[in-house]
């Protein structure tokens, strides 16, 4: 999982907007950079005062750190809006899920990070015959054909690639995605190009050229379904770009990292972030791909992570949002590393109570 980098003209948008910051889940292929990362957290002394909290990516206190110092300089987009095509961008009102359950994450590693095999897929997807949508992250562990074969008749497939930025990986992932789903377009719900880049410290530009080009490929092989880029709803609204180049809005959030939020309110605390997502993007539909809350970790101010308090909170999000979300995540993904930057929770946000959709 890595931190968010923002500057101090963004914090202060973001507490205009009532808006703190949810971290984003680290995904198998993320490699932490070793360089410090300041994050301001905000400590409330009075009603009326704020004082804000450097730290690093584990947690500790930065002495003297002057964001104005430290601050990169705004980036340069070299994408022209204007000149996108609107046939491709526009909003296809895909977002929703059709069923009555929310979607599921879900990751084929063994606890030991190698890959499940066919089999082992199968298995895990006898428990999901009855959800409608399943998201995966890539095309490593030959992940696509084995979902498709392994998915029930009904269900449909949020797909990704994941390697994004480094154009040799991302052409190969593109041919390695049409071989496997090209005979079942039908199948497939969403194209995702990229999960939390952005908010990963990816330039915007890199991204979005990605996007139109992998949209420009996927059309070719006779694709004709949402193509869109994931981000952290914060990056999205930093960023509406990202958006505006997606065919919907499709936005990480988790209620457990904002640490104003208890369990019950994590459901509350989407609905709030939906309408300031959607005034930064208007005309276009949203989907949460990625929401939930842990059951094991360290407190994250009023967000505490036990079995009763996922619980909690994933009825809380399922009475506010209904099937229109994608829940993180299928099991534990104990082949992850718990830090003390994502309160030793990373390992822990597998479903643990799955009577809560009957």
């Amino acid at each position: 999982m890595i931190y968010s980098r923002f500057t101090s003209l963004a914090v202060a948008l973001l507490l205009a907007l009532e808006v703190t910051v949810a971290q984003p889940h680290g995904k198998r292929h993320h490699k932490r950079s070793p360089k410090a990362v300041a994050e301001p957290t905000a400590e409330t002394q009075t009603e009326y005062e704020t004082v804000y909290v450097y730290v690093d990516e584990n947690g500790n206190k930065i002495e003297n750190y002057s964001p104005e110092a430290s601050a990169p300089a705004p980036e340069q987009h070299s994408v022209d809006v204007s000149s996108l095509n609107t046939a491709n961008t526009a909003n296809k009102g895909v977002a929703s899920i059709s069923g009555s359950k929310p979607g599921i994450v879900y990751s084929p590693y063994n606890d030991d990070g190698s890959c499940k095999s066919s089999a082992q897929v199968s298995s895990d997807f006898a428990s999901l015959q009855d959800y409608p949508l399943i998201r995966i992250y890539g095309v490593d562990c030959n992940q696509v054909s084995n979902v498709l074969a392994a998915k029930a008749s009904s269900t449909k497939i949020f797909v990704g690639i994941f390697n994004v930025i480094d154009s040799t990986q991302f052409n190969n992932d593109m041919s390695s995605l049409i071989k496997s789903a090209s005979s079942s377009w039908g199948s497939i719900h969403t194209v995702a190009i990229g999960n939390e880049l952005v908010n990963s410290g990816a330039s915007v530009s890199a991204v979005v050229s990605a996007l139109n080009s992998a949209r420009t490929t996927l059309r070719a092989a006779g694709y004709t379904g949402p193509v869109v880029t994931v981000d952290t709803f914060v990056a999205i609204m930093n960023n509406p770009i990202l958006c505006q180049n997606s065919d919907y809005i499709a936005a990480n959030c988790h209620p457990y990292y904002d640490g104003k939020v208890d369990a019950s309110g994590a459901g509350s605390f989407l609905t709030t972030q939906s309408a300031n997502i959607k005034a930064a993007c208007p005309g276009k539909d949203l989907l949460y791909t990625e929401t939930g809350w842990p059951h094991q970790g360290e407190p994250n101010g009023l967000a505490k992570a036990s079995v009763s308090d996922q619980t909690t909170a994933l009825k809380s999000i399922w009475a506010a949002m209904g099937s229109n979300v994608i829940l993180f995540t299928f099991r534990d993904d104990l082949w992850k590393q718990n830090t003390a930057a994502t309160f030793n929770a990373e390992k822990y946000w597998g479903i643990k109570d799955y009577s809560i959709f009957n």
